[in-house]
C-alpha cells in the first residue's frame, strides 16, 4: 500500500509558510507525509562539497539549485538505507484529493521501476515514449497555473496513464526506489555542466540543476510519468527558493 511507503516532504527552516501550505492544501490526501529540512544552499560551502564529491569545482550552480539537489540527493540515500521506496514530495507541490488511489494504481503498474514522477512543468516541453521507436514531445498552453488553475487540478479526476519519461523538468512529487535512488546518485552527483540532450532535434544545452542532471540519465534507468499528472507546481518564479530560470536559458 502507498500509504505504508515513507514520504517526505523538502521545505526550508526559513520558510515556514510555504510547509504550512503544503499541509494545509493537501490535507485528506490520505499519507502520513513526514518534514524533511531542506539544504539552505546559501548556506552552502563548496569547498567542502567540492572535497566530499557534491558538485565539481568548475560547475556553475546558483546556490537554491545546489540546496535543491542535495535535498534531493538526501532522501536517496535515505531510499538506499531503507531498502525501500521513498516518496518526495516539494513543498509548492499540490496533490489531487485522488493522489494516493491514482498513485498506487501507477506504481503497482510500473512494476519493477526505478522512478516515477506524479508531476511536472509546464513553462517547457515534456518528452515521453509513445510507442517503441517514437517518442512524442508536448507543450502547454498554462505555464504558470494560478490559484484557482490549482485548485481546479485538486479536484480533476482524468485517469492517469504511465508513460516512459525521456525529458522533463520539474519534480515536485514521485516516487523513487533503492535501485533507482542509487543509480540517480551514481548519475548526477557530484554536479556538473554536462550537455543535456533533451530530445531528438533539439540542441543540447548545458545542466545547471539536479533536473538537468536527471534528464542525461532517463535513458539509461527505468523511469517514467505520470500524464495527465496527479501532483502540480505552479512553478512560481517569484516565490522559488532555487533561484528559478531565466527565460530561454533552459
Amino acid at each position: 500500500m502507498i500509504a505504508d511507503l515513507p514520504a517526505f516532504v523538502i521545505s526550508l527552516s526559513r520558510t515556514p509558510q510555504r510547509l504550512a501550505s503544503f499541509r494545509r492544501s493537501n490535507e485528506g490526501v490520505g499519507l502520513d507525509i513526514r518534514h524533511h529540512e531542506g539544504v539552505d544552499g546559501k548556506e552552502a560551502n563548496l569547498r567542502k562539497l567540492v572535497k566530499w564529491g557534491k558538485i565539481t569545482e568548475t560547475a556553475n550552480y546558483k546556490p537554491g539549485m545546489i540546496g535543491s539537489a542535495l535535498s534531493h540527493g538526501e532522501l536517496w540515500q535515505k531510499a538506499v538505507d531503507l531498502g525501500q521506496t521513498v516518496l518526495v514530495f516539494e513543498d509548492d507541490a499540490r496533490l489531487r484529493k485522488d493522489f494516493a488511489v491514482q498513485a498506487e494504481g501507477l506504481l503497482k503498474e510500473a512494476g519493477d521501476f526505478d522512478l516515477v514522477m506524479f508531476g511536472f512543468n509546464t513553462d517547457y516541453q515534456l518528452a515521453t515514449g509513445l510507442f517503441p521507436g517514437c517518442d512524442t514531445l508536448s507543450v502547454f498552453s498554462n505555464r504558470y497555473p494560478s490559484a484557482a488553475d490549482m485548485d481546479a487540478f485538486a479536484a480533476s479526476m482524468t485517469r492517469p496513464a504511465l508513460l516512459p519519461l525521456r525529458g522533463m523538468f520539474g519534480g515536485c512529487a514521485y516516487a523513487i526506489s533503492p535501485k533507482g535512488a542509487a543509480a540517480l546518485l551514481k548519475a548526477c552527483f557530484p554536479l556538473d555542466n554536462k550537455p543535456v540532450t533533451f530530445a531528438p532535434g533539439k540542441p543540447p544545452f548545458p545542466a545547471f540543476s539536479l533536473n538537468g542532471m536527471m534528464n542525461t540519465a532517463y535513458k539509461d534507468i527505468k523511469a517514467y510519468i505520470s500524464f495527465p499528472p496527479i501532483a502540480l507546481s505552479p512553478n512560481d518564479q517569484q516565490a522559488t527558493t532555487t533561484g528559478g530560470f531565466a527565460a530561454g536559458k533552459r
